[in-house]
């Protein structure tokens, strides 16, 4: 089962926890931070992960299966799932799914007193207060407004459109016409989902979104990647 998850040498599969994570940036920061349990803990690149929540069928049961079992564990960034999403997901996948509060793994990378320290390894002395570098990662945060703008709005149209399934229903399968009407129907659903009135409106939301947001909040939701 965990094979088919990414999980394939035998140290992986004999270790206390396998923790798949979402990509291979995650796995170096993960196996930094924990370097003390490496004989215990594997991490796992599982690039599904970031999809959990619009799994295939079977894939949605594999993960069903294995969030059962004490040794699993799956990390998956936040991206711009809103606290109830969130919640549902750790609920449907018995608490062994672990989505991050901030929005990617690197968020959490901008810590004031551990840049400070690393800036300071590298001999850079024009910044030597922890209040400097919290105004720093603000404004960047707020220079990458329009990019965070951009991909909240990717997330919103693409979540959208995710929602418009075609599953024929096998009492029409032998009739030709009736398929083509079934999916031209699924059709005009999703293009009705993308109308321009429908596109304006969650162009709006996401602006108002970003504008409400105190400073910190904006700082959880930009790239951290992108503010590092």
């Amino acid at each position: 089962m965990f094979k088919l998850l990414g999980a394939s040498t035998g140290i992986q599969l004999i270790s206390q926890k396998i923790a798949f994570v979402e990509g291979i940036y995650d796995k170096e920061v993960m196996q930094t931070f924990y370097e003390e349990y490496s004989d215990r803990v594997s991490f796992i690149v599982s690039y599904g992960v970031r999809q959990i929540d619009e799994l295939t069928h079977t894939i949605g049961k594999l993960l069903n299966e294995a969030s059962k079992y004490e040794s699993f564990l799956m990390l998956r960034d936040r991206d711009f799932l809103d606290d109830k999403e969130r919640l549902r997901l750790h609920i449907k996948y018995n608490n062994r799914v672990h989505i991050w509060s901030k929005r990617c793994i690197e968020n959490f990378l901008l810590d004031h007193e551990c840049l400070l320290i690393i800036f300071k390894g590298l001999g850079i002395t024009t910044i030597s207060l922890e209040s400097q570098i919290s105004s720093i990662i603000k404004q960047i945060a707020h220079d990458l407004k329009n990019e965070t703008l951009r991909d909240l709005l990717d997330y919103r149209i693409n979540k959208l459109t995710r929602t418009v399934r075609i599953r024929i229903p096998h009492e029409i399968m032998e009739d030709e016409d009736a398929i083509v009407k079934y999916i031209m129907t699924c059709k005009n659903e999703f293009l009705k989902k993308l109308s321009e009135e429908e596109i304006h409106k969650i162009m709006q939301d996401c602006r108002t979104q970003l504008e409400r947001l105190q400073v910190e909040e904006l700082l959880d939701i930009s790239d951290g990647k992108r503010i590092l």
